[in-house]
């Protein structure tokens, strides 16, 4: 079962913070799809929580 969760983050100072936690995430066994938005400061991500967890992404 694949869950999609998307929630605020605090702290981006610039969209090329968009990139650095795309591909540290993307890393992650389980992760299928990840996508931040620096101007609206969200992140959405698609994992199998039989693999991840939030708190391991």
């Amino acid at each position: 079962m694949i869950v999609t969760k998307e929630f605020n983050i605090a702290g981006m100072q610039c969209s090329r913070y968009e990139t650095i936690i795309e591909e540290a995430v993307n890393q992650i066994d389980g992760v299928y799809y990840i996508k931040t938005d620096y101007l609206k400061a969200t992140i959405k991500v698609r994992f199998d929580p039989n693999k991840t967890s939030l708190a391991m992404i």
